[in-house]
This record gives C-alpha cells, structure tokens and sequence, in this order.
C-alpha cells in the first residue's frame, strides 16, 4: 500500500493507493494508466480550444454591441472568459489523473509563487492593469491622433498591456498602457477639429483692415479648411513688431477626413494667402536693419578728436588743482 504526503499549511494529506503513482511501478500498469493519461490531456486540449473560441465568440458580439471606444473592453471580458474556461479545464484534467485531493494544496502552494512573481514582474501587472483601467474609461479609439510623452501618431492597436501608434514618419511605436496612464495624453482627433495657425507680416504702411479681410476671405476658399459656425477662419493682429505688424492667421480643419494630411492644407493656406496679398499690392517687408557709419576723416572724426582733448585737459586740471 503506498502513501504520499503533501505539505499543507494545516498538516500533511496521506493518499493510499494513489492512482497517479502506479505510472512509477511498473511498464505494464503505465500502460494500463496511459488512457486515462490520454483522456486528460485530450480534455485539457479541447478546453484550451474551447475557451480559444468563447474568447472569439465573445469579442465579436461585443465589438458589434459596443460602441468604438469599447474595443478593450472587449477584448478584457475575452482574455477573463478564456482564462476561467481553461483553468476549468485544468482542474478536470487533475480530477481526471486523479490528483483532485491535491489541487487545492497546489493552489494554496501557488499563492506564494504568484506572490514572488507579481513582486518581479509588477511593470507587466501594472501596464495590464492600467489596459484595464483605459478599457473602461478609454481617451481614444483606434484611428485617434494622439500624443504622449512627446510621441505623435494614429492609434493602429491597443492591447490590455500596450498601445500601438503610427508615427508621421512611418513608425511604429509600442506605448506601455502605465505611460498613457500616468501622464497627460492630448487626442487631436476627439471631436474631429484642429485649430492650425501662421503668423505673416503686412507693412506699417499697407491698409491693414482690408488685408485682414483678404486673409480671411482666402483661408475659407481654400480646400479642406472648415467655413461653419464658431469655426470660421480668423486673421488678427498678434503684435507689433519692429518693421512689420504681425497677423495671426487661425483655421479649422477636420481630423477625420485622413484623405489630406493637416500639414499639406498648412501649406496649401499659407501659399494662398502670400499669393493673395502680393497680388493685391501688400508690402511683406522683412526685417530692418539701421546700418550708421562714420567716417573718421569727416567732420564727425574731427569733433570726436576735438571731445576726446578736452576730456584730457579737465582731467588734467583735477589732478593739478588737487
């Protein structure tokens, strides 16, 4: 009759008999064992399947019920529902190899261990936590221009530990989920307006009223820059500087229409307005410099020797009267 002892917190547990340990005797109770050990790995491989496929199953209904902002949300109900199916499935494979008695020391054995390795990988726990947190309180959706840490890009994925962004320039930046968490992020994309801006300068001498209507008349004919209510294109004078008066020239744009990049609009405004306003007869001078030279030879050479003597002859006279 053999016996195995198991370390508990409460005792040992004694099992008599143990199924599991005939595997050891001999060749031929191994194979008389083998189907039951087939049986539980079989078991243990349709429930890895099966909770493969409730992860699928679910994420989809809850994509297409969920509004865009929920795909995390989605995706964090997927990975529980797949995890409590495959641990059923694991502890039916023990109970099948008849290590059922045991499980539940192995699970209290298991505590410590998650301990130590939550304590070590707690950057790993911490970025799937905050996937959590951002899945349910999400600041963008996949498409979003956003920027983080000083990063630009269009969110292309996000995951509960890590969020994927396109750069402008063509890369592809992996963001921990505990970054995005802990720090300001600005979504350009939120409500599909950006307010893009340039400075020009007119000439003291131009007539500035009609140039600031010039400007605004042609940044609301240009392509791709919004004319609605509350976000038409403004022209102001920002300050005056010293050869020009500086007018900022303010536009909308709209963020979902990806068709044309906001840079390119920039560019395409900026071009219009100097087209406009050199045709119309506007001066853009650039900035003045006041160059004096004297010539020491002239009679401004002259004086300043003169000063310089009569400089000297007063100090010389301090220094005698004293």
């Amino acid at each position: 009759m053999e016996t195995i002892t198991v370390p508990e917190s409460n005792g040992v547990i004694e099992l008599k008999d143990h199924a599991f340990l005939k595997i050891f005797s001999s060749w031929d109770q191994f194979v008389a064992f083998l189907p039951v050990l087939v049986t539980a790995i079989v078991v243990l491989l349709v429930f890895f399947f099966l909770a493969k496929f409730a992860e699928i199953r679910l994420e989809r209904i809850l994509r297409k019920r969920a509004e865009s902002k929920q795909v995390l949300v989605a995706d964090f109900f997927g990975k529980v529902v797949w995890l409590t199916v495959f641990l059923i499935g694991v502890m039916w494979a023990m109970y099948i190899l008849g290590l059922g008695e045991i499980s539940g020391s192995i699970l209290g054995a298991a505590g410590l261990t998650t301990f130590i390795v939550g304590f070590a990988l707690k950057d790993i726990f911490e970025n799937f936590l905050a996937g959590v947190i951002i899945a349910f309180d999400p600041p963008f959706i996949e498409g979003s221009w956003i920027e983080v840490n000083d990063i630009q890009g269009v969110v292309q994925n996000m995951s509960l530990r890590q969020t994927m962004l396109k750069t402008f320039d063509g890369q592809d930046v992996f963001i921990p989920n505990a970054i995005i968490l802990k720090n300001p992020l600005r979504n350009y994309t939120i409500d599909g307006y950006l307010r893009k801006e340039f400075v020009i300068g007119l000439d003291y001498g131009d007539d500035l009223s009609q140039g600031l209507e010039l400007i605004e008349k042609t940044l609301s004919e240009t392509p791709n820059v919004l004319n609605l209510d509350g976000r038409k294109p403004i022209a102001q004078i920002d300050m005056f500087a010293t050869s020009t008066v500086n007018v900022k020239c303010l536009f909308w744009i709209n963020t979902f229409d990806t068709k044309v990049p906001a840079n390119k609009i920039m560019n395409q405004a900026m071009l219009n307005v100097l087209n406009v306003l050199t045709e119309s007869g506007h001066y853009l001078p650039a900035d003045i410099l006041e160059i004096k030279y004297y010539d020491p030879k002239s009679d401004v050479g002259d004086k300043a020797t003169e000063f310089r003597k009569k400089i000297e002859d007063l100090k010389k006279g301090e220094q005698s009267g004293a």
